[in-house]
């Protein structure tokens, strides 16, 4: 079921931090405090499902890869935020 993929952990998360800009693997770890084996993880999951890409942009100087949103990403963005959205008020209801 396609609702077992969004409640991963992480899933949403890594998602959400790339939408604006791409991200690197470290960039990733380090903002969501994540193990290593669980984003790559993510990131082969949502690679596979063609919501994100790398791509490699030049930092300094170095080729670094990076993860950014593909258009089948973006244009399911809206509703993936909703789903968030929605998963924190129902949490918050339920908990008050």
């Amino acid at each position: 079921m396609l609702l077992d993929i969004l409640k991963r952990k992480h899933f949403c998360d890594v998602f959400l931090l790339i939408k604006d800009e791409p991200k690197s693997f470290n960039e990733i770890q380090k903002k969501l405090n994540m193990y290593p084996d669980t984003l790559n993880r993510r990131i082969k999951e949502l690679l596979g499902y063609d919501l994100i890409e790398s791509v490699v942009i030049q930092v300094e100087g170095r080729d670094r890869i990076k993860y950014q949103l593909t258009q089948k990403g973006k244009d399911i963005l809206p509703e993936i935020e909703e789903f968030v959205r929605l998963s924190k008020m129902i949490e918050n209801r339920i908990k008050s």
